[in-house]
């Protein structure tokens, strides 16, 4: 699997309306590749403040780094 191609379904379905749809593609590109979650805001940068990836982004983020 390519982590890109998740959050590009991600970014699409988020532009869609989609929000459950978007916040598995996300999640699922973060478990495959977390250091590429950049493409998803290219792709889709009125997602940027959205509280849903932050929260997701962050969780991913302590899991890699759990003494921060």
């Amino acid at each position: 699997e390519i982590a890109s191609l998740h959050y590009r379904l991600a970014a699409y379905s988020f532009l869609m309306g989609d929000m459950d749809q978007s916040a598995k593609a996300f999640e699922r590109g973060l478990e495959l590749d977390i250091d590429s979650v950049e493409d998803f805001f290219e792709f889709c940068p009125e997602a940027t403040n959205e509280v849903c990836f932050l929260n997701l982004l962050k969780s991913y983020l302590q899991k890699l780094n759990p003494s921060s």
